[in-house]
């Protein structure tokens, strides 16, 4: 005992390092400091670990759901009512049958093989439909029946107790991942203030045409990289976490927009079917109702492509040379290449309004309403953040240094 007591009290006088590892298992007390890092170390590491269980789960659960779309029929979906994997209130048992045919899940065609009812947590339809989809559509169901009101009523009539039900599916689906995209915005500005010693790391390995030279420049260079992001918390990567996260909810999203009975069966108005495409309406049946879905998109996609475009106004009031720096050397190298996806997904926004069903058009309209609020939010939070540039450094901002 006295021995292990003097091996640990002889690493005091070694690196920091080593006494926080060794800290918690001492029989002697070095100080509540030590053992406040100590217990910080752990749990960064408990953290990091469940960080990358959680974000290996979202990706196998939206791979599940890829390829199950891809090669399975039992949980395509059709915008007809009765046909396809649909989600509605049991016809079979007295509790939970409603007697309305657009809340009830019964099969409107003869093929036995073309519907499948989502009703109760039984079906075997895979894990993500089981432990996400089903769990929030039956919440969702709930909230349209609540908002019905009487049959024939004015919410109900109008379809107005969908879009009320979809509002607070929204609100909560924003809510988690309100944090996460602040996280990921705060981690991509720290990113901005240091682009240009980033730039400066990136030139220095600038590599030859020989392939060896290349191979051993891209080493060094990721090596100086990583202790420099290292010395000053810079977490490139920080960003990508929000695909992990969003992403499984787009997925939980499109299936209650689109396997939704009462959702199917819904017309705003009273004439504009949710489950129909702008596009097939405005195409097909202009003087009848498609004129409606025209000024509908008229609407939903110039609110898009400004959520779209809003980020990076907001950027550039943060970071005034996030263009060009006053000094062209130090120009972001990957300016370019973010242009272009942010383009792309602009563009793919757009056609999705476009060409999705009505019901998904109206949610990521209501989606990008909250996400321009929720933008300039976090422009605000990030903006109080944002270290105060001293009268040295605007000098040498200005001389281009």
């Amino acid at each position: 005992m006295f021995l292990e007591f003097k091996l640990n009290f002889s690493k005091l006088v070694k690196s920091k390092e080593n006494n926080k590892k060794r800290s918690l298992f001492s029989f002697g007390s070095i100080g509540d400091d030590y053992t406040k890092e100590t217990y910080k170390y752990y749990f960064r590491k408990f953290f990091k670990w469940f960080k990358v269980c959680v974000y290996s789960f979202s990706f196998l659960m939206i791979c599940w759901s890829f390829f199950q779309s891809i090669f399975t029929s039992y949980v395509s979906y059709s915008r007809e009512v009765g046909v396809g994997l649909e989600v509605g209130y049991s016809p079979l048992t007295e509790k939970g049958r409603t007697g309305d045919p657009r809340y009830d899940a019964f099969p409107w065609t003869p093929n036995p093989w073309a519907y499948w009812p989502l009703v109760n947590s039984s079906g075997g339809f895979g894990p993500f439909i089981m432990w996400f989809v089903y769990p929030i559509s039956r919440a969702f169901l709930a909230l349209i029946w609540a908002f019905r009101g009487t049959k024939d009523g004015i919410l109900d009539k109008m379809g107005f107790n969908v879009i009320f039900a979809i509002l607070i599916v929204l609100l909560i689906m924003k809510s988690i991942v309100f944090l996460t995209t602040l996280r990921a915005q705060y981690y991509s500005d720290k990113q901005q203030r240091h682009k240009r010693n980033i730039a400066l790391i990136n030139a220095k390995y600038e590599s030859t045409n020989k392939a060896e030279d290349w191979r051993q420049l891209t080493v060094l260079r990721q090596q100086e990289l990583n202790k420099y992001n290292k010395k000053n918390k810079l977490k490139p990567l920080a960003p990508l976490e929000n695909f992990f996260i969003n992403t499984p909810i787009f997925l939980i999203v499109f299936r209650l927009m689109t396997i939704t009975r009462p959702v199917k069966s819904a017309k705003l108005f009273g004439v504009m079917p949710l489950s129909n495409t702008p596009a097939q309406i405005i195409f097909s049946d202009f003087l009848g109702i498609g004129w409606m879905y025209l000024i509908m998109c008229l609407i939903i996609i110039p609110v898009n492509y400004f959520n779209q475009r809003f980020p990076t106004m907001l950027m550039k009031k943060r970071f005034p040379d996030y263009t060009a720096d006053s000094n062209l050397s130090f120009r972001n190298v990957n300016l370019g290449s973010s242009k272009r996806i942010q383009n792309i997904m602009t563009i793919m926004f757009m056609l999705f309004s476009f060409f999705w069903s009505t019901s998904l058009a109206i949610y990521y309209f209501f989606n990008s309403l909250l996400n321009i609020f929720s933008n300039y939010c976090i422009h605000l939070i990030l903006k109080k953040l944002k270290p105060r540039d001293t009268s040295l450094t605007k000098k040498l901002k200005v001389l281009g240094l």
